[in-house]
């Protein structure tokens, strides 16, 4: 017994210090205050009755050692809590997830905000507001028109891509501001100041998209460089998405009818009577030499070149277009970018022609695809002679009857044919088919 006496003696004294509480690892208390009913006196009672190993006392199971706490423990450890509150002040436990509640707050306002968004209703006032704008201005366009376009831009501010996702307010937008310089730069600015993710969704959804299609057409060459630019690299940033879509798409061609200084195509009618691509003003006169010279002046600028450049580079480009070449929004694009092409002698096309030669399966599978067979109608028509050569002896030799007896691809192999300039190449084609005329 006195060994157990000396070593429960030595272990009080071991406990000159305790540390209380993880958090608080640097306050300690003599033993005066553990020993004290609003301490560790109790806890010290029941120490000095054990043998502080925890494993044997007078065959008393360790696995029971845990009771429930008394009324008074519980009134002890409030005390000691409000001893230990009064020396050493409050402690604020969660102090530490402060960050944490303002993220998470954060994160609840911009959810609250995308759901605003989402919930917003239609601005009923403001649309009546621009129909009676519209009929005041088709009665009176040249007195009240510029007057009226100057108060519809006071009444929409703040509302300027708000009304172009609403078909009925994107209509007025369109009949309001068509021409108006000012107009089209407020709304373009507002838009280049959304986030992009918002901008590709205006420029695939339809009415925000043909909003925005009308307004650019009052943008100048001269005036509004930087803004066109902004537009170019926005098209460029996001090429993989836009170029597929129906809508995204229709705006890329006419941005570059921008850039080119060209009006508005009439696309129901833009098809002239050879069943061509009539992409240039019917006062341009019908010669070859005269298109091409008015469309290199629309290039003077260096900085619409560039831009043109950046669009063409993408559009050309055979290994990241050819597999979306079957779809519609992509052919029609390819094909107004070709005969663009030819105009301005940019030679992007024999460029592209000539990656095309290194995957013969895949152009073959082209000509006769419904939509990829129409942007090779245009190609074989063109490009210049020697591609055409290449073309044939790269991958057509041999393949022409074939061709010819598939419902897309014969379209293709008679232009293919009816371009053909050099007689070599006519000798060619001709001894390939002669003995197969009459199935074609």
């Amino acid at each position: 017994m006195t060994r157990k006496r000396k070593q429960t003696e030595n272990m009080q004294q071991a406990e000159i210090s305790v540390p209380i509480f993880s958090h608080h690892a640097d306050a300690t208390y003599n033993r005066q205050y553990l020993s004290s009913s609003a301490g560790y006196g109790s806890l010290k009672k029941a120490k000095a009755s054990s043998n502080y190993d925890g494993n044997e006392f007078n065959g008393y199971d360790s696995s029971k050692r845990r009771k429930k706490a008394s009324r008074n423990d519980r009134l002890e450890n409030n005390d000691f809590k409000s001893e230990f509150e009064r020396k050493y002040g409050y402690e604020k436990r969660q102090m530490h997830r402060t960050n944490d509640r303002k993220d998470e707050k954060r994160e609840g306002e911009h959810e609250i905000e995308e759901t605003n968004e989402s919930m917003k209703t239609f601005p009923n006032e403001l649309v009546s507001y621009l129909q009676k704008c519209t009929s005041s201005i088709e009665e009176d366009p040249d007195e009240m028109g510029e007057t009226i376009r100057e108060k519809c831009l006071e009444e929409c501010s703040g509302m300027e891509m708000e009304l172009c996702f609403y078909e009925s307010s994107s209509r007025l937008i369109e009949k309001i501001f068509k021409g108006s310089r000012k107009g089209a730069c407020r709304w373009i600015e507002t838009f280049l100041k959304l986030k992009k993710t918002r901008q590709f969704e205006a420029l695939c959804t339809g009415c925000a998209c043909r909003c925005l299609e009308t307004l650019i057409f009052a943008l100048s060459t001269s005036l509004d460089v930087q803004m066109i630019e902004q537009l170019t690299d926005l098209i460029v940033d996001g090429w993989n998405d836009l170029v597929v879509d129906t809508n995204a798409s229709r705006f890329i061609r006419s941005l570059i009818r921008v850039i080119l200084e060209l009006p508005k195509l009439v696309y129901n009618s833009s098809k002239s009577i050879g069943g061509q691509l009539d992409l240039f003003p019917k006062e341009w006169s019908n010669k070859e030499e005269q298109k091409r010279k008015k469309a290199k002046e629309s290039l003077r600028n260096l900085q619409m070149r560039r831009n043109f450049e950046k669009i063409i580079n993408l559009a050309l480009d055979y290994n990241s277009m050819h597999d979306f070449m079957d779809m519609e929004a992509v052919s029609l694009l390819m094909q107004e970018i070709i005969e663009y092409d030819y105009f301005l002698k940019t030679a992007k096309i024999n460029e592209f022609l000539t990656r095309s030669l290194e995957y013969p399966m895949s152009v073959l599978k082209q000509w006769k695809g419904r939509q990829s067979s129409r942007v090779w109608q245009v190609i074989v028509k063109r490009v210049n002679e020697d591609g055409r050569q290449s073309l044939y002896h790269s991958i057509l030799n041999g393949k022409l009857l074939e061709l010819a007896l598939d419902n897309c691809a014969n379209f293709v192999a008679q232009d293919f044919i009816a371009s053909a300039d050099s007689e070599e190449l006519a000798a060619d084609i001709f001894d390939e088919l002669l003995d197969s005329l009459i199935d074609i």
